[in-house]
């Protein structure tokens, strides 16, 4: 009887100690403190030249000041704008084959747009900011295969509907995007990881568990933002990814969604040891502002609470092109909304503890 009560408590500390650790796991750090959202590549898209991208690479505060803002560029897209999606398409839409494929590469490094204006943007704001401290870090879109007429490589068709097939045609585009970076020898940019589109496992988990190794065979991470308990999103780690980052999708559902899915979100994110997204998007600035502004307050204010500016990597998804209609906009209290968001971001680079102890 003895023997069978220690036998008891010894599996209620084991539990216990599990669940503590569970608990206590934290946020996850990554060497990109702030990852800013770029979408590219559809027909609805801006062309990101220069002066369209420099907003997310440098805040223009009300008094005139001006100061580097995100450290992080994630380039990604979600469908070409004709119906044809790069992630596992929902119903009525069509997967992207290799043409598609070849023809989000052509515009991500299309001369003097997207990657090529960002590193642009950086070199001519070193000349009256100095040096930003930091390389500016890039982080590339991976489409998910699902096209069983998917195209060719080594002049054999490839089924994007069969594991194998997937395979081959994920090597072919990571082999493919990580060569036109390197070849492109920018100065100001460095990549440093490669992205999954797709944001729940329920269709991708035994690919993506996959092409994990292959994409850390490059020396590089693999990413994931998966929505609001997505499948998979507790399990990231098991699917191949490196880090991943929690979506609260509080901000657009005005009404439905109550402001405890922020500490929720937080909380979820904390105990799985993954990092949090801050949400917003255009609709802060027109109509439904009265809406929107606030939510976007309240995701400033209840990461401020949950230590998530203090201690985790943020990404950061501001819709097609919040940041850059915001820096035109003629509201004074727009600014000051961004003016605080801002602060937040660049305070965190004062902050050796948001980086891993191997990278301060």
């Amino acid at each position: 009887m003895k023997k069978l009560l220690l036998s008891l408590t010894l599996v209620l500390v084991a539990a216990g100690s599990f669940a503590a650790k569970k608990a206590d796991q934290g946020y996850k750090l990554n060497q990109i403190r702030d990852l800013a959202l770029i979408y590219n590549g559809a027909s609805y898209r801006p062309a990101w030249t220069v002066d369209q991208i420099e907003p997310y690479v440098v805040h223009t505060f009300a008094d005139g000041s001006r100061d580097w803002l995100y450290d992080g560029f994630l380039f990604l897209e979600f469908d070409k704008g004709n119906g044809t999606e790069y992630q596992v398409p929902v119903k009525g839409r069509k997967p992207s084959a290799r043409a598609d494929w070849e023809d989000y590469l052509n515009k991500l490094f299309a001369a003097g747009k997207q990657l090529d204006a960002l590193e642009e943007c950086i070199e001519r704001n070193k000349k009256t900011l100095g040096d930003p401290g930091f390389v500016h870090k890039v982080v590339l879109m991976m489409p998910t295969p699902c096209n069983p007429d998917w195209g060719k490589i080594n002049n054999r068709k490839i089924d994007g509907t069969k594991l194998s097939g997937q395979q081959k045609a994920c090597q072919w585009y990571l082999d493919e995007v990580t060569r036109r970076f390197r070849e492109k020898g920018y100065k100001n940019l460095q990549l440093t990881g490669i992205y999954w589109v797709t944001e729940s496992m329920q269709a991708t988990g035994k690919l993506t568990s996959k092409i994990g190794p292959k994409v850390r065979k490059k020396g590089l991470q693999f990413v994931w933002i998966p929505w609001f308990k997505a499948d998979g999103f507790d399990r990231w780690k098991k699917y191949g990814f490196d880090i991943a980052y929690l979506q609260p999708n509080y901000f657009f559902h005005p009404g439905k969604v109550a402001k405890s899915r922020l500490p929720e979100a937080a909380a979820m994110a904390r105990e799985n040891g993954m990092a949090v997204e801050f949400e917003a998007d255009e609709r802060l600035l027109g109509d439904d502002s009265i809406s929107f502004r606030p939510r976007m307050t309240d995701y400033i204010n209840a990461f401020t609470e949950a230590g998530v500016w203090d201690s985790s990597a943020i990404a950061h998804y501001t819709g097609g092109k919040l940041i850059l209609e915001a820096s035109k906009s003629a509201s004074a209290d727009v600014h000051r909304l961004m003016d605080t968001y801002a602060r937040h971001i660049i305070a965190r680079r004062k902050k050796p503890a948001l980086l891993p102890s191997g990278l301060r």
